[in-house]
């Protein structure tokens, strides 16, 4: 049996997941070693790496991911996608939509999505996905992409940082579960989970058959937001979310705009 303060187990993840794996242990980056071992070349297939910390863990727009030590799941998928840059945003949001299955799939727990890849749980994020990809010149295509997800699974014993404690949230309220059935190697079972989840979605994924999941997941649909660009806050209100995971947004003043997401992000607001 398995509690949250050891390392994940490489017997369970060969019983559990379909696909190549690497355990690294504790690492700085699941996703920097993943795009490492992408531009190696050494590598052609969907490969799983996964550690149990990360001392570096990042989020979009430059901003990190706590990430301690036997509380979370920390891992990335390196995948070789026929797809231009501006489409992951597809694999992001069908990584969104595989990690709130697998969860109910495990526990009884109800995640949102937050666009364009936050997961949250009773109004905090629970997790978060970042998505970054190489560009071949010779092809003018993807050369690989690298998905990172992060989710809290269990609490720090000592708490969330102070500049997250407010927002954050995770699966299981127990720094140190008892050892059980409930929790006996959740973190390589959650990780399988959405593998099996997620590949079915990604081999189709230029249809993107996670479009109306995805959009019945979002939380934030007619809810007033603040609309982050360079620096920038305009209120607005969410109208809807447009086939090619753009979200229309309308500001106060009556105009509507389509949102890419590498280029915005959103906070809720109180606004009646």
């Amino acid at each position: 049996m398995q509690d949250s303060n050891t390392n994940l187990s490489d017997k369970a993840l060969k019983d559990y997941l379909d696909i190549d794996f690497i355990n690294l242990g504790d690492t700085v980056s699941t996703n920097t070693y993943a795009k490492e071992l992408g531009l190696s070349g050494k590598c052609h297939k969907p490969t799983v790496i996964i550690a149990n910390s990360q001392s570096g863990g990042r989020g979009r727009l430059g901003r990190s991911f706590y990430s301690e030590g036997g509380i979370g799941l920390y891992m990335s998928l390196l995948l070789f996608p026929k797809l231009p840059l501006s489409e992951l945003q597809r694999i992001t949001t069908a990584a969104a939509v595989a990690v709130c299955q697998a969860i109910e799939e495990l526990c009884p727990s109800k995640p949102a999505i937050k666009w364009v890849n936050d997961i949250y749980l009773n109004g905090k994020k629970l997790a978060g996905i970042l998505t970054e990809g190489s560009y071949d010149p010779e092809t003018r295509s993807t050369k690989f992409a690298v998905v990172g997800i992060g989710i809290n699974v269990f609490s720090p014993k000592n708490g969330f940082p102070e500049d997250i404690s407010n927002i954050a949230t995770s699966l299981f309220p127990e720094s140190s579960p008892r050892i059980s059935h409930q929790y006996s190697f959740f973190r390589e079972r959650l990780c399988a989970a959405i593998i099996r989840r997620f590949m079915p979605l990604y081999e189709d994924i230029k249809q993107s058959p996670h479009f109306k999941e995805y959009r019945d997941r979002l939380f934030i649909i007619g809810k007033n937001v603040d609309v982050i660009e360079n620096d920038r806050i305009k209120p607005a209100k969410v109208i809807d979310l447009l086939p090619d995971f753009s979200l229309l947004v309308e500001y106060d003043d009556g105009k509507r705009k389509a949102l890419i997401s590498g280029e915005v992000s959103l906070k809720l607001n109180t606004k009646e």
